[in-house]
């Protein structure tokens, strides 16, 4: 079962991908966005003169600025891989598992706010994304964690309390 899984992910990444790749292939018809949505290429050649110097990394920048349904699709699907991976990897350690979800969120989160700060996004629907995925897993994490591990949550510190 958790291979359809995974395979259903892949064939969605992959064509989301291929989409947004689409997409962001208009950025060679509009030399007046290429200072602003070519970093890739900035980082390679400096200024960009030419339609050939444009990275196809930057296809999927200018995506993400101007058509994001499929580079969001892209990013939920990384969210999920990734934590299935974390969850087949550790499911019979469950403290370990929360503290993957807390750190993953972590993670989730940072990404979200330097989103948010970057001028390339202008904190875009992608930033979201990760947000809610942040804030997902941070919780789901906290509460595996607090339920299973904390005596005061679990009941048993209202026991020793009721014994005393």
């Amino acid at each position: 079962m958790m291979t359809l899984i995974f395979l259903g992910l892949v064939t969605i990444f992959a064509g989301a991908a291929l989409a947004a790749w689409y997409e962001g292939s208009a950025l060679l018809d509009r030399p007046w966005e290429w200072p602003y949505s070519t970093p890739f290429s900035h980082w390679e050649y400096g200024e960009v003169r030419s339609s050939e110097q444009i990275s196809e990394l930057d296809f999927f920048v200018y995506a993400v600025k101007f058509n994001p349904f499929y580079p969001g699709v892209m990013s939920i699907c990384i969210v999920v891989f990734v934590g299935l991976i974390g969850y087949q990897l550790v499911k019979s350690k469950p403290k370990a598992f929360a503290l993957f979800l807390m750190s993953t969120g972590l993670f989730y989160f940072l990404i979200s706010v330097g989103l948010f700060q970057s001028h390339i996004m202008s904190g875009g629907v992608i930033s979201y994304i990760y947000l809610m995925a942040g804030v997902v897993n941070a919780a789901v994490g906290t509460m595996i964690y607090l339920f299973r591990y904390n005596p005061i949550v679990t009941g048993l510190g209202k026991l020793q309390d009721d014994r005393e």
